[in-house]
Order: structure tokens, then C-alpha cells, then sequence
């Protein structure tokens, strides 16, 4: 895709930050497309809008027809335009296609629970999550959700604590024979505890592979210091 598809209504877009290792994405809207330069409505935070340091990391992540697309910004800076201040965005060239996923995945196979809003309401939804990584999941349910819907999936890290994770549907295929959707849903904030789970989780199919277990003494519980790679 190329910058000209911004101006199409249907696209859904997104700033991805990332500085000290932490990475967060903010809501945003394409104003106006100019020849590559692409004009941003601002993110806000306590009624003030946020600019960004120099030695943070920007990619601008667009939704279209189903796929996931990114283009890296050296800079952010604001602009006016027709007297509106903005984000300035320069997005030259194709979009490279994003992996929002290519953190470690681990294979789930269980049931858990996805909260969506539908016709108004709040509503809780078992579903079956195929994989989970520190950036999203794939699940599958029998019922239509939309593409760009807003998720929230409860996760059961332990007997006693449950982590919840907000994400958006990026992708839906359906088939037929079974009757079933298949959702790919990439996660909005990244969460420490997330990625620890995941890599006890990792290790536990580690140590059953070696014929090993930590239920039985035999691996050392420990938590490792878990910092979320920069993308």
C-alpha cells in the first residue's frame, strides 16, 4: 500500500512508540494526505497532547483490507495544517508488512475468556485460544466478530492471579466446513507479566521434551527479569 490508500475511510491507524524498552501504541486518524506526507490528528493524555523524544522509536501501523502494514518514522514533529495542529508523518514509498507477532508464540489449546462489546453491551465470550505471544493471539469461535473490533482477553497465569490484555482483530477467515471464524488479534500495550508467563510456559515444553517438570522439584522456580524487545 502507499500513502494515497490513507485516504480511503475504511483504513484504521495507529502510533506504535517505543523508548526504553517499553513500547505503547496511541490512537490516531489521518487529516489529510499530501503527496507522501500524511497529517495526523495528535494523541492526547490528561487533555495535553504528547509529543516524542528524538531517541524513541515511531513506525506508523495501518489496518488495511485485513493485513497489517508499517511505516518507521525518524522524527513526529508538529505541524499545522489549515490551522489545526498535527503530527507530521512521512510515509514515501510501499508500507513494509508488519509482523505484529514475532515475539515467541507457545501453543495454548484452551479455552479462555475474550470480553467484546456487542450491541451496546459488555459481553464475555469462551473462546478457544489456538497461540498467544507477548504481541497477540489467534483464536477461534463460532461467532462474527468484526475486523478493527476491540478485545480483551483474561488470561489465568496462575490459581490466583489473572492478567488481562486489551487488542484489536486484525485478520478474520472463516470456514465453512466447520462452521467456525479464525481471529489474529495483535495486543495494544506490552505487559511484563505477559512475557514472563510466556517464557515459564516455554520452558515448561522445554522440560517436559527432557522428560522433566517443575511440578515434580526437578526445575528451579525462577522468574526471569523479562525486558519486551524494541519493534
Amino acid at each position: 500500500m502507499t500513502s494515497e490508500d490513507l485516504k480511503k475511510k475504511d483504513i484504521k491507524v495507529s502510533l506504535q512508540i517505543s523508548l526504553h524498552h517499553i513500547t505503547r501504541e496511541l490512537p490516531t486518524s489521518v487529516i489529510d494526505v499530501d503527496d507522501g506526507l500524511v497529517f495526523l490528528e495528535p494523541a492526547y493524555e490528561n487533555g495535553k497532547s504528547i509529543g516524542f523524544p528524538a531517541d524513541c522509536e515511531i513506525s506508523l501501523l495501518v489496518i488495511y483490507e485485513n493485513n497489517l502494514y508499517a511505516w518507521k518514522q525518524e522524527t513526529l514533529p508538529f505541524v499545522k495544517r489549515d490551522r489545526t495542529e498535527c503530527y507530521l508523518a512521512r510515509c514515501f514509498g510501499e508500507a513494509e508488512h508488519y509482523n505484529r507477532r514475532e515475539s515467541y508464540r507457545i501453543f495454548v489449546g484452551e479455552t479462555m475468556e475474550v470480553g467484546v462489546y456487542k450491541e451496546g453491551q459488555h459481553k464475555l465470550l469462551n473462546v478457544l485460544v489456538h497461540d498467544l505471544s507477548e504481541g497477540g493471539m489467534c483464536f477461534v469461535d463460532t461467532g462474527a466478530l468484526d475486523v478493527s473490533r476491540t478485545v480483551r482477553i483474561n488470561i489465568a497465569i496462575s490459581e490466583e492471579e489473572k492478567l488481562s490484555v486489551g487488542g484489536l482483530i486484525i485478520r478474520k477467515d472463516y470456514n465453512e466446513e466447520r462452521k467456525i471464524y479464525t481471529y489474529g488479534c495483535h495486543f495494544s500495550d506490552r505487559n511484563r507479566r505477559l512475557g514472563e508467563y510466556i517464557m515459564l510456559k516455554q520452558r515448561d515444553k522445554q522440560a517436559q521434551k527432557n522428560g522433566r517438570s517443575r511440578k515434580n522439584g526437578n526445575v528451579e522456580e525462577y522468574i526471569p527479569e523479562f525486558v519486551p524487545d524494541k519493534q
